[in-house]
């Protein structure tokens, strides 16, 4: 696995872990033109946006991108350990890279 894949994947679960814990929520302010991303605590804004499009990626941003990294991180580990066998019959399993998506990311396997 490369050291810059690493390093990236580190670098964006730090900001993920330094982020206000969620879930975060959109809600519309009381003039209706923008939505604000918050948690629940009142007063507490995290983020904002003019677009609702916009204020939903914030939103989903907090759960998706730690899931995303989890994901990535095992995907990248199994390709290693496939690569250290890659002369053996099957060696990359299709299954269980969808049974990882599954996994971090829901659904089914």
């Amino acid at each position: 696995m490369s050291a810059d894949v690493m390093q990236r994947l580190a670098e964006m679960q730090a900001r993920a872990d330094a982020a206000t814990d969620g879930p975060w929520h959109r809600d519309r302010t009381a003039l209706g033109a923008c939505y604000l991303i918050s948690v629940r605590a009142p007063g507490l804004t995290v983020a904002d946006g003019l677009r609702k499009p916009d204020a939903e990626f914030i939103a989903h941003a907090r759960a998706d991108v730690p899931a995303l990294l989890a994901f990535a991180r095992e995907v990248l580990a199994l390709a290693d350990d496939k690569q250290r066998h890659r002369f053996e019959p099957g060696y990359v399993d299709r299954d269980d890279i969808h049974a990882l998506a599954a996994t971090y990311l829901g659904g089914e396997a």
